[in-house]
């Protein structure tokens, strides 16, 4: 794979979880939707990508506080990368999910503070995760499923920035 598309890929899959993220977010918060009343293929993978992301930043525990230990949002990335085709993934975090319902006196106690609180399965799970490789990650995955399965028009930068202007000037984005 060549790295100009790995970069391509890269900026694909941001814009689509920035833009996904911002309507489960607008929908959640303002419209007050619950995230199952507004699930659908694209938001299960937008939850797929959140769970890499923040796994990839602070570990699975930063995954279950960030989450405040919502199983349901849980259960969608779950769908989310079974969807994908991330196995490897999805077996991480399955496990997480039965450790989280298996030990719910441990997640009240890590939602509970604010400091760190070592979880020694839940490292581990850290680690199973980082040792997947680039070519197998959520991203990847996503890249590939959007390109084959979605509906996307590709445009220029000035293209967007102009799509982008008309939708703000008509409010529709801010």
């Amino acid at each position: 794979m060549n790295s100009a598309y790995v970069d391509d890929d890269s900026i694909f899959v941001e814009t689509f979880f920035n833009y996904m993220d911002l309507y489960i977010q607008r929908m959640t918060y303002k419209v007050n939707e619950s995230i199952s009343s507004i699930r659908c293929a694209e938001v299960e993978i937008a939850r797929a990508l959140r769970y890499e992301g923040e796994v990839n930043n602070g570990g699975h525990n930063q995954y279950i506080n960030n989450l405040d230990g919502d199983q349901a949002e849980m259960a969608i990335a779950l769908d989310g990368l079974t969807l994908l085709g991330a196995e490897r993934q999805v077996n991480i975090l399955r496990e997480m999910i039965r450790w989280t319902k298996a030990n719910p006196k441990e997640v009240y106690r890590m939602l509970s503070t604010d400091d760190y609180i070592k979880q020694p399965l839940l490292e581990s799970l850290d680690d199973d995760l980082f040792s997947i490789p680039s070519e197998l990650s959520v991203s990847q995955h996503a890249a590939n499923w959007l390109r084959k399965n979605g509906n996307f028009v590709y445009v220029t930068e000035e293209q967007y920035e102009e799509i982008r202007q008309r939708l703000f000037t008509s409010g529709l984005v801010n």
